[in-house]
């Protein structure tokens, strides 16, 4: 695994200013429809709706996928 770290980081490129505002506003706009998608399933009561999202954006992290398990944890959808 030491080997496959080294090949990856060789081929990084730093991250701008740009770049880190473009993906920010992308996460934003997959939570936003993640959310949309989430009221429009019938399958979450409407009140948790807003800490369930809230989980989401806490997690969420540039760069990355949204971290769902957060949500969840393992347990029944609220």
């Amino acid at each position: 695994m030491g080997a496959e770290t080294t090949i990856h980081e060789g081929y990084s490129i730093p991250v701008t200013r740009e770049m880190l505002e473009a993906e920010r506003q992308d996460n934003s706009e997959v939570i936003i429809l993640l959310e949309a998608a989430i009221r429009a399933s019938g399958l979450f009561r409407i009140e948790k709706i807003p800490e369930l999202v809230s989980k989401l954006r806490a997690e969420s992290r540039p760069f990355a996928r949204v971290n769902t398990k957060v949500a969840f944890g393992g347990g029944r959808p609220p």
